[in-house]
């Protein structure tokens, strides 16, 4: 046999919510129901993930960038090093 343990108060309110019906409540009480809130008047969804989606391109883009440059300049450092190698067995006498 499986023993219970909790509350048997809590599981004497979780009941007594379940039977309670608003709706009557509210009738007989002469209430009106909770009105919504106002609108949520910031930016929407999609221009939140519309301004991410930039970003990420604009910074994809400076970073292709910045790599493309390191590329250009190491490119241009082998060519002046190779330059330098060619002068110096020039003046050398073995070309």
């Amino acid at each position: 046999m499986v023993s219970l343990k909790g509350s048997l108060w809590a599981l004497l309110q979780y009941d007594v919510s379940e039977e309670i019906r608003l709706e009557d409540v509210r009738r007989l009480l002469g209430v009106q129901p909770p009105g919504r809130g106002p609108e949520f008047r910031g930016p929407s969804h999609r221009d939140l993930v519309d301004e991410k989606l930039n970003t990420a391109g604009e910074l994809y883009q400076a970073m292709a960038g910045e790599f493309h440059q390191a590329r250009a300049f190491l490119l241009e450092a082998m060519v002046v090093a190779i330059l330098i190698i060619e002068l110096v067995f020039l003046f050398r006498g073995k070309s």
